[in-house]
């Protein structure tokens, strides 16, 4: 059966990718044939061996995972606890890996954001559930992940692969330069392509983690349950730690993948065969990751996304953002753009047009500065003091490098690598003039929350305390790439009503097809308008809201429902779609590998884990709007989340009195808090009060949810049991966390709420 499932959703793959070649007029195109057929004749000629030389390997095979499991088993008691710390680490190391790796390899990830995750996690599940039922299949932990990393590296190798992973979200089709075609024949073999391809990659990646799940269940069964999963928390910890290091120095996959497999060696007895097989496998993929590279292409894996910058003799130089064009380095001197062509006269008009409305500033603020387009531009036009906010150092660190007019080289610019609306919280400057550089839209921000890196700039929050940096008779320019009406509507309502009822005026930039909005105290000066009138488009955009189809028609963002790319609150069906199938195939994996409910299930446990994963996700979300989504923020926050359940499983494992219905009632009541105060409620708090009160609002759930996950341990009769089922519960979770796209982020907390009455109410049945 999951042979099957593999098989139908590669298939569905290729009959998607082969239409929309078709379709494109490309069907003599060899190499894009040869893309999308040669991994399913090799399939299918792997699945014929499979089948018929099963006879020949299966008992050897057996053997080899026995004396494995042998050798596990005759671990020394006395050290169990740190080899189940190394196998915990190993785990989540691997899962914050892989998913680096599907968001940087593929764009389509940024948009189903927990696909990866719930993947994980469902491997996990099943791999604790098995226990000591079967010999431990670690065997196969390299082997597999090295299958799927080379799968997607293959796939990455060609071009077409992009075009045809198109955004097939009919509620988010304004979310990339890539979207779903309006024809039927040709969405339809879209939605078989990228759905076909994202249960592939979901089936293979928990198959991945089913031995990791195993492996740390029969390590942990042989401690006191508590005493084991603090080890568990311990080496998890340890796990986000390393990676964290490794983001930090912006390590490539090679070093992840040769750091992962130098720990699991440590599972293997010395100078054996298996040793040597997998350090060979480990070895050649390693090997390929450090040497594949594009002509004139250079990869840098920054803590956010993989960056490609693409330099020529002939061709400016180009920043590619996980596979996406980002933008371009422009030599705008006018020296150059009088000599050039059409694209720097265009791009020189639209880096001017801010300097129309204010003529040589002072103080300007550039969000989102990127290489040093806009920064470059403050420079000729005159700006004294310039901060340039970039959240991506890797972007930064590329912009000085490669940038022809070098404009973080000029003392008049101070380089700041921060998230724009932390920044604006920290800082107490004024400025003529702000500007918003084209953010990058759909990067994937960190391995649980999912935060884009501009979903709380668009809000009307942030627009509103960005203009409150402005001086009397300021100016804010806030350009964005064209890539729906509904998303030019919604900004222009969003100014609006930060600006208090004055309307922007909204100019057409034809450089990447842009629009600018321009907002200020005061009325913009007359002759900048007469000067740009051919490019105006204000009256356009307020007879568009008029218009009934538009009327009632675009709901704003705002901290509460941070999701710019759909103009409209609606429930995301399309994704429904998705969850449906990956529970589909997870039923299927469940049932291939998962024995009869007899083996034991854990309600309460099963309940707390999707609670956890909702109030999770809900903390870190928020956290962004006072510490800012930078990485280092979010990692320090699952860190400070794990501490705070290794606490509550020690306050647990230490007291004799705890009652289990007090924990409930306290984390019940801390959600009610955090839903009844969020982060708006405490902005007027001065900084260092704020960073303070906001962190312990927002995760004092996470510390009684750990006290009362870790009562139900102690009471289960299996620390396998417990796990796998809390693990299949955090699937629900990551399923159930789509709803704050219709529902908006708060609203985790009541749906969390819910789902912990159903764990008291399992609990009480259960030990009744």
């Amino acid at each position: 059966m999951v042979l099957a499932v593999l098989v139908f959703s590669w298939l569905s793959f290729c009959i998607g990718s082969l239409m929309l070649i078709h379709k494109q007029g490309n069907q003599d195109d060899i190499t894009a044939m040869f893309l999308v057929l040669s991994p399913a004749i090799a399939l299918v000629v792997a699945l014929i061996l499979y089948l018929t030389r099963k006879k020949y390997w299966e008992d050897p095979l057996r053997n080899q995972l026995e004396e494995h499991t042998k050798f596990i088993d005759s671990v020394p008691k006395s050290s169990v606890g740190v080899w189940i710390a190394i196998a915990a680490g190993a785990s989540l190391y691997a899962e914050l890996m892989m998913i680096r790796l599907h968001s940087s390899y593929f764009h389509l990830f940024a948009f189903f954001k927990n696909v990866s995750l719930i993947s994980c996690f469902l491997g996990l599940g099943i791999g604790y559930a098995r226990g000591k039922k079967t010999p431990i299949k670690a065997l196969f932990i390299m082997p597999l992940l090295v299958l799927q990393i080379g799968i997607l590296l293959y796939l990455r190798c060609f071009e077409n692969t992009f075009e045809i992973l198109k955004n097939p979200i009919l509620e988010n089709v304004h979310m990339g330069p890539l979207m779903i075609s309006e024809k039927a024949h040709t969405r339809f073999a879209q939605v078989l392509a990228v759905y076909g391809f994202m249960v592939f990659i979901f089936t293979l990646n928990a198959l991945c983690f089913i031995p990791f799940g195993q492996l740390v269940s029969r390590l942990m069964m042989r401690r006191e349950k508590l005493v084991a999963y603090s080890w568990n928390l311990l080496g998890s910890i340890a796990g986000i730690i390393v990676f964290s290091l490794l983001a930090f120095i912006w390590a490539p996959p090679w070093v992840w993948l040769a750091i992962l497999g130098a720990f699991m060696l440590l599972f293997f007895r010395k100078k054996s065969f298996n040793i040597r097989l997998q350090a060979s496998l480990v070895c050649a993929l390693c090997f390929f990751l450090a040497f594949y590279h594009r002509f004139s292409q250079e990869d840098i894996f920054s803590p956010y996304q993989m960056i490609s910058v693409i330099t020529g003799k002939d061709s400016h130089p180009t920043i590619i953002s996980n596979n996406i064009y980002f933008q371009r380095m422009l030599d705008l001197r006018d020296k150059v753009v009088s000599k050039d062509t059409d694209l720097l006269k265009e791009a020189h008009l639209h880096y001017s047009m801010p300097y129309v409305f204010k003529k040589r500033p002072k103080d300007v603020l550039v969000v989102g500065a990127g290489t040093g387009n806009d920064v470059a531009s403050a420079i000729r036009h005159g700006a004294e003091n310039i901060d340039a906010v970039e959240i991506d150092p890797t972007i930064l660190f590329l912009g000085k490098k490669y940038h022809p007019e070098k404009p973080y080289k000029s003392e008049r610019v101070n380089p700041v690598i921060q998230d724009a609306r932390a920044y604006i919280r920290e800082t107490d400057k004024k400025y003529d003039l702000i500007v918003y550089g084209m953010l990058d839209s759909h990067t994937l921000l960190a391995n649980k929350s999912g935060v884009r890196l501009d979903s709380y700039i668009y809000t009307v929050e942030a627009l509103r305390d960005m203009q409150a940096l402005l001086k009397k008779n300021g100016v804010l320019c806030l350009t964005f790439t064209y890539m729906h009406l509904k998303l030019q509507l919604k900004l222009f309502e969003s100014l609006k009503q930060a600006s208090g009822g004055i309307e922007p005026h909204v100019y057409r930039s034809f450089y990447d097809n842009s629009y600018s909005f321009i907002v200020g105290e005061s009325q913009i000066h007359r002759k900048a308008l007469e000067r740009l009138a051919r490019l105006e488009v204000t009256d356009q955009i307020k007879g568009l809201l008029k218009m009934d189809r538009f009327k009632g028609g675009i709901d704003v963002s705002t901290d509460d429902w941070p999701f710019f790319y759909m103009p409209k609150r609606q429930y995301p069906f399309s994704y429904m779609v998705m969850i449906l199938l990956l529970l589909g195939a997870s039923g299927v994996l469940i049932h291939r590998f998962m024995y009869s409910p007899k083996a034991g299930f854990s309600f309460p446990c099963f309940f707390l884990g999707a609670g956890f994963l909702l109030v999770e996700t809900k903390g870190i979300a928020e956290l962004a709007l006072v510490y800012g989504s930078m990485w280092l923020v979010v990692s320090i926050a699952i860190i400070a989340i794990l501490i705070m359940a290794f606490l509550a499983n020690l306050m647990v494992w230490k007291s004799k009195s705890l009652k289990i219905g007090y924990a409930y009632a306290l984390l019940c009541a801390s959600l009610a808090a955090g839903y009844f105060l969020p982060v708006a409620r405490f902005s007027m708090l001065p900084l260092w009060a704020l960073r303070l009160v906001v962190p312990v609002v927002l995760f004092l759930p996470i510390f009684f949810a750990g006290i009362v996950f870790s009562s139900e341990l102690k009471r289960s009769w299996s620390v396998a049991v417990a796990l796998s089922s809390n693990l299949f519960g955090a699937m629900l979770g990551g399923f159930l966390e789509y709803n704050s796209m219709f529902l908006g982020i708060r609203a985790l907390y009541i749906i969390a709420v819910i789902i912990y009455v159903f764990a008291w109410l399992t609990h009480k049945k259960a030990y009744l």
